[in-house]
């Protein structure tokens, strides 16, 4: 499983916040298919080497958002709370390598045009590979 696929994992095997969103509602970079709100969309955006030991494994920072999209505020203010009880501080594994220590990093609220709203997650994951 990657990394992408663990974050969908886990956000499938939270009950509170896979019952306000599907796990199938989260798309990973363009959103293909029902763009029907509400959606979210997890962005993988930087990897940065934080140091290698000496058994070979690597460490690392890497950085990631998810979006929210919802045509109300309230509901996207709830999938928001969800989604940080599930990943804020949290560890998780996938194919190669661990998170060891999830945070969040910021939150943002876009009030849309078209009166949609975009919620923002920003984390900092700390990786470990090998």
């Amino acid at each position: 499983m990657t990394f992408a696929g663990a974050i969908h994992a886990r956000w499938a095997a939270d009950s509170s916040l896979a019952g306000l969103l599907p796990a199938a509602r989260l798309f990973t970079g363009p959103v293909r298919g029902d763009s029907a709100l509400p959606y979210a969309v997890l962005l993988d955006e930087q990897t940065t080497l934080l140091a290698r030991t000496n058994r070979g494994s690597d460490l690392l920072e890497r950085t990631f958002r998810i979006q929210v999209w919802a045509a109300e505020l309230d509901a996207g203010l709830s999938v928001v709370a969800a989604l940080q009880s599930a990943f804020d501080e949290s560890s998780f594994t996938f194919d190669g390598g661990a998170v060891l220590d999830c945070r969040l990093v910021s939150t943002t609220e876009m009030a849309l045009a078209t009166g949609a709203w975009r919620l923002e997650c920003a984390y900092s994951a700390l990786v470990k590979l090998g």
